[in-house]
């Protein structure tokens, strides 16, 4: 059976190709960049929206307070936003994505060694087997 870190460790690699794609097209603010820009918001935006709805849910009415990195993970996830409305907004582009990118790739590496690996060894076959479909069901 797939792990969910195995999938979310994926996703993440998919929004860092992203992520890529639009630093190498450096003419922050160009029509190019804007559109890849959107593309790249876009499919943040909906892997949030996959962790706080379906994977941060679930985990919550599965395992209640065992898991307060829940949280924390939130709160920078508001942080990241944060920072997506100003680039978004043309404030500070280049200081905006660097820092966004730090706080992405922190974030991501905190998922991806701690906090997925958790939930695949707490969590029941079950609840895993509900998660991953809902993930699929969103981002695939």
């Amino acid at each position: 059976m797939e792990k969910i870190s195995e999938a979310m460790l994926n996703e993440h690699k998919r929004l860092y190709i992203l992520l890529e794609r639009l630093e190498k097209n450096s003419e922050y603010g160009s029509d190019g960049w804007k559109e890849l820009f959107n593309e790249f918001k876009w499919n943040l935006e909906k892997h949030f929206f996959v962790e706080e709805k379906v994977i941060f849910e679930l985990c919550n009415s599965s395992c209640g307070d065992k898991i307060p990195e829940i949280f924390d993970l939130m709160k920078e996830h508001g942080e990241i936003i944060n920072l997506i409305n100003k680039i978004d907004s043309g404030n500070n582009i280049e200081e905006n994505m660097l820092n966004m990118n730090k706080m992405l790739i922190k974030h991501s590496e905190t998922e991806d060694d701690d906090f997925y690996p958790l939930l695949d060894e707490k969590l029941s076959e079950e609840r895993k087997l509900e998660i991953l479909s809902r993930v699929k069901e969103i981002v695939y």
